[in-house]
């Protein structure tokens, strides 16, 4: 754990307001590797898909959702996205790809 002097100059572990990590501080690694990432990895090389991350897999979740015909929110709600524009933004072309063959399907739909 780091060590902070108190203005007092004290040893204390916080640092005093306003003030800066000192120079020891900003070297000490502050990331963990993330168990559920190296599972993943472990898992998708197994299946021969090496550099296939999780996230790829999010992605592929919802392209395969929107297509099926799922609402935006329904996605938007699937993924945990805050806002539907998240959402929208990230697979807007799709969407309009989908709107695409919608219309052609109308078009050419009985009684048409």
């Amino acid at each position: 754990m780091a060590s902070f002097a108190s203005p007092s100059g004290r040893a204390s572990n916080r640092p005093n307001v306003g003030e800066g990590p000192r120079r020891s501080d900003v070297h000490e690694p502050r990331w963990r590797a993330d168990p559920a990432a190296e599972l993943a990895g472990r898992a998708t090389a197994h299946a021969g898909l090496s550099g296939l991350a999780p996230h790829d897999l999010r992605h592929t979740a919802a392209s395969l959702t929107i297509a099926s015909g799922a609402s935006v929110k329904g996605v938007q709600r699937m993924l945990g996205n805050h806002e539907a524009a998240m959402t929208l933004n990230v697979y807007a072309s799709q969407i309009e790809d989908d709107l695409d063959h919608a219309f052609d399907r109308v078009a050419t739909a009985p009684g048409s």
